[in-house]
């Protein structure tokens, strides 16, 4: 013969599993979310080295070109623009200046830096305890001629 669980067991299995699911579900979106952090920061990582690549070209002389090249590698960014991406050149004597269109360069003693700030907004803002990360990539290379 088979014994039923008493009213108070039933109760107390019912509040166990609510713990239990809890935990898991919490743990299933951290993954999730961990995921979706370290997918996003590899496309910017990936764009900001295509956007020096392009940066050091003999023929890139505009950074709307590097910015461009920028976000078309991390179209899958959502929300990211050519106001997130900077590009600075170094020169040998260790002057950094801001590019803002037209520049020029000089072959093996101009550094040039391209950097994306990026805001990331997790989906879990509401269960979990932050709601948005800042991701900042920079690549640095030396100029072609």
């Amino acid at each position: 013969m088979r014994k039923r669980f008493s009213s108070s067991h039933s109760g107390q299995v019912t509040v166990e599993f609510a713990f239990a699911i809890s935990i898991f579900l919490l743990l299933v979106l951290t993954v999730i979310e961990g995921g979706r952090l370290m997918f996003t920061w590899t496309l910017l990582s990936d764009a900001s080295r295509v956007g020096a690549r392009t940066a050091i070209l003999t023929t890139t002389t505009d950074t709307t070109t590097v910015k461009n090249a920028v976000v078309n590698t991390a179209k899958w960014v959502p929300g990211l623009t050519n106001t997130n991406v900077a590009v600075t050149k170094t020169d040998i004597g260790g002057t950094t200046t801001t590019l803002n269109g037209a520049y020029t360069k000089t072959r093996e003693t101009d550094t040039l830096t391209v950097r994306i700030t990026y805001t990331f907004n997790f989906l879990s803002g509401r269960i979990l305890p932050f709601t948005s990360r800042a991701i900042i990539v920079e690549t640095d290379m030396k100029a072609e001629g």
